[in-house]
């Protein structure tokens, strides 16, 4: 199993894509590592507005749990 070991974010705005020129989305750009048997990992993720909420959610809910 995976141990938690760092993590950093940083909030943006898409202003455009390559597809559309008003975008104009908030995005949450989120760097989790972590490690098994001493070797670290790096994931990268990037969040919209529905997948923060439902990662603040699930955060919550684990809250909980460990109360």
């Amino acid at each position: 199993m995976d141990s938690f070991r760092d993590f950093d974010w940083s909030a943006r705005l898409a202003l455009s894509s390559d597809k559309i020129s008003q975008l104009n989305e908030r995005v949450l750009h989120l760097k989790i590592d972590t490690e098994r048997n001493g070797k670290i990992s790096e994931r990268s993720m990037e969040l919209g507005d529905g997948d923060v909420k439902l990662l603040l959610a699930k955060l919550v809910e684990a809250r909980k749990a460990l109360d």
